[in-house]
Formats: structure tokens, sequence, C-alpha cells
């Protein structure tokens, strides 16, 4: 608390201690200088009545000439406050003063102005002291009112920084709430990415399989229908071993009665060739002896296929043993290996 403060506290409980008192004695006063303007009243041939309410229009004039000297009011009212106080202030010396020479006495003439002059006094002081009271009550108003405006701007002040830190949390956590959703975004833009790329991959892998799954089809077709013909080429060989004529044993061209015996020779059988042109008899053993190489050689082949069709790793060996069994032409290692080829590249 600030010393102006204290003084003026200290100022107003004297002042209200001034004033009191003042007002007590001039309260006497006024009863005292009653009962002069009274006895003056009746001095001058006034009734009681008259004589006791004469010090209204003196003493009270006074005291309303001097409510209106107040500095609130105008200088015109102020110039007639003045001229009731001097009015009444003279009145009431006057009639102070005269009760004590129509009583015969100096003394009481000077105590009747002793009691105005008192109660004059009092009323300037009173009057002074109720001014400086409104100076010190307005030096405190305006104390506390530059104490208000300091705690108003310190708290002006507090709510700036409240409402700054206050911001500043909102705007970081707004921040770190774009933020997160930002990564959200990102990462569900990067999932469904993924998703996408991998339908994409799926759909592309679908087409491809099924591209593959048709090209197997086709192979798969080409492959049954080479195996159908390579079945029935398979069969129309058996057919043809089946009905194949038993090589005839060469004989020594002197037992041969003419070429009519060799072809003869040569289509025994159902399905024997047609007898070849006769040529010159010194042709006859080397064409015959061709001849029978190449059906040889083809029904070699065929018996070879044939075989081999029932069980394509079979040895060759085996093969060989089945030949011999069926009694048919016998294929060699090589005819063998040559029939496995073919059938190979067939089922391939």
């Amino acid at each position: 608390m600030s010393d102006k403060i204290l003084a003026a506290r200290a100022a107003k409980r004297t002042q209200v201690f001034g004033i009191v008192s003042g007002a007590l004695i001039a309260l006497y006063g006024l009863v005292i200088s009653r009962d002069h303007i009274t006895h003056v009243g009746h001095a001058i041939g006034l009734n009681d009545l008259e004589a006791k309410t004469l010090f209204i229009f003196i003493d009270f004039v006074a005291i309303y000439g001097k409510l209106l000297t107040s500095k609130r009011l105008k200088a015109k009212t102020r110039k007639i406050g003045y001229g009731f106080l001097a009015f009444g202030g003279l009145a009431s010396l006057t009639c102070n003063v005269a009760s004590g020479i129509i009583g015969g006495s100096f003394g009481a003439a000077t105590y009747g102005a002793f009691i105005v002059a008192i109660v004059a006094g009092l009323e300037y002081s009173v009057a002074n002291t109720l001014a400086e009271a409104e100076a010190v009550a307005m030096v405190a108003k305006t104390v506390a009112a530059a104490q208000l405006a300091t705690a108003m701007a310190k708290a002006a002040d507090d709510m700036a920084k409240a409402v700054a830190i206050a911001v500043a949390k909102a705007e970081q956590s707004l921040r770190a709430t774009l933020a997160k959703e930002q990564d959200d975004l990102l990462a569900e833009a990067e999932r469904a990415t993924r998703e996408a790329a991998a339908k994409d991959a799926a759909i592309r892998a679908d087409r491809e399989r099924a591209a593959r799954e048709q090209e197997l089809a086709a192979q798969l077709a080409k492959a049954e229908a080479e195996r159908v013909a390579l079945a029935k080429q398979v069969a129309t060989a058996t057919a043809t071993v089946a009905n194949a004529p038993k090589p005839v044993a060469k004989k020594p061209m002197a037992n041969v009665a003419n070429e009519d015996e060799v072809a003869t020779a040569t289509a025994t059988g159902a399905n024997a060739p047609k007898p070849v042109a006769k040529k010159p008899v010194a042709n006859v053993a080397n064409e015959d002896e061709v001849a029978t190489a190449r059906v040889a050689n083809g029904q070699a082949s065929a018996v070879a296929m044939a075989i081999l069709a029932t069980d394509p790793d079979m040895a060759a060996d085996d093969v060989i043993r089945m030949a011999k069994e069926q009694g048919g032409v016998v294929p060699s290692g090589r005819t063998i290996r040559r029939a496995r080829e073919k059938l190979a590249k067939a089922a391939a």
C-alpha cells in the first residue's frame, strides 16, 4: 500500500474529527447567538414568537449564504451567496453585541462578538476541511484508479500471454493433428497403390495363366491329334507286319527255273505286292536283294515302332526278343533307336 493512501486515510480521520468537533461548537454558538438575538427582538418590541424566530432570518441566512459560495456553483450564484453571508454575519454580530450593551454589560457585548467570530471561523474551517476531504478523496480515487488501471493492464498482459500460450499450444496441436492425418493419408495412398499393383499383377498373372493354359490346351490337342495319327500309323504298321510275307530264303541261281518263280515266292501272303516287271536274268539277283532289303527295313522299323508304342522305355534286347516271339522281322539296334526317336518326336 502506497504512502499517499496511508496519508489520505490519516487526513480523512483528522478531518472527520475536526468537522464533528467544529459542528458541535458551532451548534452551541448558534444556540447562544439565538438567545442574544431573541433578547434584542424583545428589546425592539417584537412579540415572543417573533423574537424567538428572528435568529432564523439572521444566522440561517448566513449559513445559507455560506453554502451558496461553493466552487461547484456558478459565479453569479456564489456572488449572491457572499451577499447573504455578509448580511447574516453582520446582523448576527450586531445583535450579539447589542444584547450585551442592552444588558449593560461590556463583557456580554464582547462575549457576543466572540461567539459570532467563533461560529464564523468554525464555519469557514468546516467548509475548508470538507473541501480538503473531497480533495483527499479525489486523490485516493485517483490512486485507486491508477492501481486499478495497473492491475487491469497487468491482467490484460497476463491474459494476452495466456492467450498467446493457448494459441501456440492449439497451433502446435493442430499441426501435429494435420501431420498425423497427412501421414495417415499417405499411408492409405501407399496401401491403395500396393493393393492396386497387387490386383494388376494378379490380373496379369491370371491372364498369363489363362494364355498358358490355352497354349497348353492347344499343345495337348495337337499332341493328342499327333498321338491319334501315330496310333493309326502304328496300327497300320502292325497290320502290315502281321500280314507281311515271310522272307524266303535265297536260292542259287542255278535252282531258279525262271523269273516267275521268284516273283511268286515274293508275293506270298494276303497283302503281297504285285509281281515286278520281268527283267533280264543277269539283273535278277541284285534287284531281288535290293527289294528284299527295302522290305525288310520297312518291316523292321514298323515292328520296332509297334513294340515301342506299348512301352517307349523298353530296352532294345526286349524289343528284339518280342520281335522274335512274334515270328516277324527282327529289327536291329539302329532301327530300334530310330523308331524310338520318331516316337519321341511325335510325342513332343
